[in-house]
């Protein structure tokens, strides 16, 4: 994909959808095959003036499965989750 056309959409997303705040913490969790979506998102919420982190986990062998206990413990934490 192409990180220039995907930015708008990483945009709407912390802008009208989640309305990230300067100072907040968003966690973004993905696996290693979606890595570049992440960066996106991240540097969407970085220029919110949030504070991005992304966490890269094994991929799941389905949608719904619990994610590492650290990773989990960091979602318990984060004001914004992706």
């Amino acid at each position: 994909m192409n990180e220039v056309l995907m930015i708008k959409g990483a945009r709407k997303l912390m802008e009208t959808c989640a309305r990230v705040k300067p100072e907040e913490n968003v966690l973004i969790v993905t696996d290693f095959k979606r890595v570049k979506i992440a960066q996106v998102l991240a540097t969407a919420a970085f220029e919110r003036g949030a504070e991005a982190m992304i966490a890269i986990m094994t991929p799941r062998k389905g949608h719904g499965q619990e994610p590492p206990v650290p990773i989990a413990e960091a979602m318990k934490k984060a004001d914004v989750i992706f």
